[in-house]
């Protein structure tokens, strides 16, 4: 009968051994079946991709080659011709000052730059506050003919490009930016002129006055001008002077005499052509020294004088 038992228990525990041995097999192979559809179903998308012209990332050979042709037309945007970059360097040439005239935002500015290969100096003043100067330095990039000029000190910051030949003139346009507007103002100027001179001694050509003392001496006749300050303002000039009273042409030999016809002379047409006018920047040739587009000229005098007016264009 023990015997019975101890063979039943023996025959009990192979048939486990056998049970756990074909569970655990079992397994094995249902892993390896599943490994190899996943593989096949892998290699089959992949297959069916090359087969449509699109790689396994997704994007087809055209794909890649028009965002490669959109890179290279990139750089083709911001590069520029050779003739654009001829008509550009006429703008801001180079060692010379351009002078121009134009809007930051709403406000009316006068920009003098001076360009040193490519390297430059600049400073503006607003219309009616040439006392508080603006300076700033920047540079040119030649190949886009972009330029950016800053006051670090101020958080200045004017950056944009160089357009010839518009339909408002030749242009400087871009944006600028300070602490007092965060959103920034539209930047757009126009050439008015340029002067062969340097930056230290712009009006060297016609006197030895240095440029502080010259535009002083514009703001001086502005002022006269202006207040309708007769006996200073004829202290300015220089005689005989020329000028035109009632249509007729006329020299004025004397203060006196300008004075006694000033208001035929300083018309009130006349004096609203000065009352905006810019006082810093101004154009200078072998002539003398122009306000206004030539509305008034000053240089210096005859005797070692000093500056005074030379020509009143009042017709």
């Amino acid at each position: 009968m023990k015997r019975i038992i101890t063979m039943g228990l023996i025959l009990t525990a192979a048939l486990c051994l056998v049970f756990l041995v074909w569970t655990r097999s079992a397994r094995q192979m249902a892993a390896l079946q599943s490994s190899s559809q996943n593989q096949e179903e892998t290699d089959h998308s992949t297959e069916a991709g090359r087969e449509s012209g699109r790689e396994p990332d997704g994007k087809s050979p055209e794909e890649e080659n028009r965002e490669s042709d959109g890179e290279s037309r990139k750089e083709e945007e911001t590069a520029v011709s050779e003739e654009d970059l001829k008509a550009a360097e006429s703008v801001v040439e180079n060692e010379r000052i351009s002078i121009f005239e134009g809007m930051i935002g709403p406000q009316k500015i006068r920009l003098s730059i001076y360009r040193k290969d490519d390297q430059l100096t600049a400073s503006y003043v607003k219309r009616n506050e040439e006392e508080n100067e603006i300076k700033l330095e920047g540079t040119i990039n030649t190949k886009t003919t972009s330029f950016q000029l800053n006051n670090e000190e101020k958080g200045i910051s004017i950056m944009g490009r160089i357009l010839p030949a518009t339909a408002e003139g030749d242009v400087l346009e871009g944006a600028y930016t300070s602490p007092e507007s965060a959103t920034g103002f539209k930047f757009l100027v126009s050439l008015a002129y340029g002067m062969t001179a340097s930056p230290d001694a712009p009006y060297s050509m016609v006197t030895g006055s240095t440029a502080d003392e010259v535009e002083a001496f514009a703001g001086k006749i502005k002022k006269y001008i202006l207040e309708d300050n007769k006996k200073d303002l004829a202290g300015l000039i220089s005689y005989p002077i020329t000028v035109t009273m009632d249509g007729t042409v006329t020299a004025i030999n004397t203060a006196e005499e300008f004075e006694k016809n000033y208001d035929k002379i300083i018309t009130a047409e006349f004096r609203s052509r000065i009352a905006d006018t810019y006082t810093k920047y101004l154009f200078t040739n072998y002539m003398g020294i122009m306000m206004e587009n030539g509305a008034l000229w000053f240089s210096d005098g005859n005797g070692g004088a000093g500056l005074k007016i030379i020509s009143i264009n009042n017709d």
